[in-house]
């Protein structure tokens, strides 16, 4: 019997940008506060906490913090990554 496959989601995806949240954010949220917002703009994809039990992906769709298109589905500690995906 072989070992299922695993694939990681850095191989199948180049990370951009790297910031963190400034503070938590609770599930249903629609606005992320993040350290620095240098290099997102609006229609970026992104991801939150990746390779976590957590991990979420959605799309930026202004500034003012980051605002985001879909609510949160998880609940994110401070200082949690959150990287724009290509």
């Amino acid at each position: 019997m072989t070992a299922p496959l695993r694939v990681l989601l850095e191989d199948l995806h180049v990370f951009l940008p790297e910031t963190f949240l400034s503070q938590s954010a609770s599930i249903g949220e629609d606005v992320i506060h993040v350290n620095d917002q240098e290099g997102f703009g609006e229609g970026d994809f992104i991801v939150i906490e990746p390779n976590t039990d957590v991990e979420e992906y959605n799309t930026i769709i202004d500034l003012g913090s980051l605002i985001l298109k879909n609510k949160l589905k998880y609940n994110h500690a401070r200082l949690a990554s959150v990287k724009r995906v290509k």
